[in-house]
């Protein structure tokens, strides 16, 4: 994010969120508290469209009302960065495609639909992770390439031990993880996909 923070008390007042954006000057995270829905996101899309010359950071950490997010964003040239909301269980395929700007995306261990996190972004995306290295191995998301993986804003490197519990390495878990040394796999685990590990 950005040290200007400019907090949204109410995530469905649309004139709140049009006058924050306009009145933007310099790079900024908007961070939103209480519930939101589809045409917040729209009006804030649309927002950001108008006042292309800042680039926003998105902290929706403590926002609700959301369960599935849309590609209502997937065109936000201006998006730097974005905190998905706890409550999201799943993601739709696109929901980034047009995000040129964006570096990072902060995922929350309750997803349970992603098959990727897609950006025509140039640049390297970190995608953090909000679990534990169990979450994301249980989760259906995949690292793209070119993504950096974080869990809880720390991210992969040295040994990496896989917990006991987890009887599955799934494809791509740790494919662009170059900070990685090693990686201590218990007995537990049973199966590993494909490009788990490069």
């Amino acid at each position: 994010g950005f040290d200007n923070v400019v907090t949204i008390a109410n995530g469905t007042d649309m004139s709140e969120i049009t006058t924050a954006i306009y009145a933007l000057t310099s790079d900024t995270t908007l961070k939103f508290k209480g519930g939101i829905n589809a045409i917040t996101l729209t009006t804030l899309a649309n927002a950001m469209m108008a006042n292309d010359s800042v680039k926003i950071a998105l902290d929706f950490s403590e926002a609700t009302g959301i369960t599935e997010w849309k590609t209502w964003l997937s065109t936000a040239t201006t998006l730097y960065a974005i905190s998905l909301p706890s409550t999201i269980t799943s993601v739709q395929d696109g929901a980034f495609t047009y995000c040129t700007s964006l570096k990072a995306i902060t995922i929350p261990s309750s997803i349970e639909s992603y098959s990727s996190v897609n950006s025509n972004s140039s640049n390297s995306i970190i995608v953090n992770f909000a679990g534990t290295l169990e979450d994301w191995l249980n989760s259906s998301m995949e690292l793209p390439d070119g993504y950096a993986l974080y869990l809880n804003g720390e991210e992969l490197s040295g040994e990496v031990t896989i917990p006991d519990s987890v009887a599955t390495i799934k494809s791509k878990a740790f494919k662009n993880c170059s900070t990685i040394t090693s990686i201590v796999i218990p007995d537990t685990v049973t199966s590993i996909g494909g490009s788990a590990f490069y």
